[in-house]
């Protein structure tokens, strides 16, 4: 609504003019004309009365045409040439007017940034830092402007900084990386910048640079990071832990199979009859020294009742638990 108003103006401004450069010219325009016809008149009567001044007035008629024809032709260019000035002059004030309008509303955009957005000289000087710049730094503007770059940065920073510049001016436009600048009370803040060199014509004349802070970020990777060591510290000493539980029943497996083995050897090699039953009876398992004591082969034997083999009066034919109460027995018919 503000442009058009402007233009409004200016168009009424551009009419206004025409109106006082034209007008003027018309009039006097016009009274040419009538004193062309008054003279006009006059010959003609002067011609009726003098037939000898028709050449005189036929001269006259073509020289005042001419003169007449130049004048008005030079007076629509300064008409034509008024109307341009008056047009340009519109402009120029139309363009002087906006632009303190767009100044202010991209200082604004620049000052009010979320980001750290600053310029600098070709020798590191700030030239202008934002408000969000002072905040990170703790530094007042008078006082970054009279700072280099340089004297903010970690020694790591500058140098990565410096191979940036070069890069940009052997024709890179925009390089993004990332530093670390050191604030008034001694702190390191990360930043992530993305750079451009700024020209005149084809001479760089200085640096314009967007900067965001990544503490925040730099915290929680740091805090991810911490949080995958601790699970990969507990998922090794879990590893080890089962690791170590499985070699431990490796070898209790081993030793039990090795007692077992052990067993089997005096089980079998026994020079006594030597053989077991469970709770209902059954011969479960028999010796070498059984098969040849009783003339069974070991499958014969096995899962048969034990009352089968002794005699009646055996204290072996009562139940497994009287005869596990008395203790071990000798075969009566053995």
């Amino acid at each position: 609504m503000g442009t058009v108003a402007i233009y409004s103006d200016d168009s009424r401004a551009d009419e206004s003019n025409g109106q006082r450069h034209g007008w003027p010219s018309m009039k006097l325009l016009f009274g040419i004309w009538v004193c062309l016809g008054l003279v006009f008149v006059w010959f003609a009567w002067s011609i009726y009365h003098t037939p000898g001044l028709v050449r005189l007035f036929v001269t006259t008629a073509v020289i005042l045409a001419a003169w007449l024809g130049s004048w008005h032709a030079l007076a629509c260019r300064r008409q034509h040439r008024r109307l341009l000035s008056s047009m340009q002059s519109s402009e120029h004030a139309s363009a002087e007017r906006a632009l303190p309008e767009n100044e202010v509303h991209y200082w604004a955009l620049f000052e009010n940034a979320s980001d750290f957005i600053y310029t600098l000289d070709m020798h590191g000087h700030f030239t202008t830092v934002n408000k969000t710049g002072e905040r990170i730094l703790g530094y007042a503007h008078d006082e970054l402007v009279r700072m280099q770059i340089a004297d903010l940065m970690s020694p790591e920073s500058l140098t990565h900084s410096r191979q940036m510049r070069i890069t940009q001016e052997a024709g890179s436009a925009w390089a993004t990386y990332e530093i670390e600048l050191i604030t008034k009370d001694h702190r390191r803040v990360p930043l992530e910048v993305s750079t451009q060199l700024i020209y005149r014509g084809d001479q760089a004349v200085g640096v314009q640079g967007i900067a965001r802070d990544m503490t925040e970020r730099k915290r929680a990777e740091e805090a991810l990071k911490k949080t995958n060591e601790e699970l990969e510290t507990r998922v090794a000493q879990r590893t080890a832990e089962l690791q170590r539980i499985n070699e431990q029943l490796q070898l209790e497996i081993a030793e039990r199979r090795q007692a077992e083995a052990h067993y089997w050897e005096l089980f079998e090699n026994a020079s006594d009859l030597v053989y077991t039953i469970d709770m209902q009876g059954q011969v479960t398992s028999l010796n070498k020294a059984g098969e040849r004591i009783l003339g069974y082969a070991r499958d014969e034997v096995v899962g048969r009742e034990l009352t089968t083999i002794v005699s009646p009066e055996s204290p072996y034919t009562q139940s497994p638990d009287a005869c596990h109460k008395r203790g071990r027995h000798r075969l009566d018919d053995v």
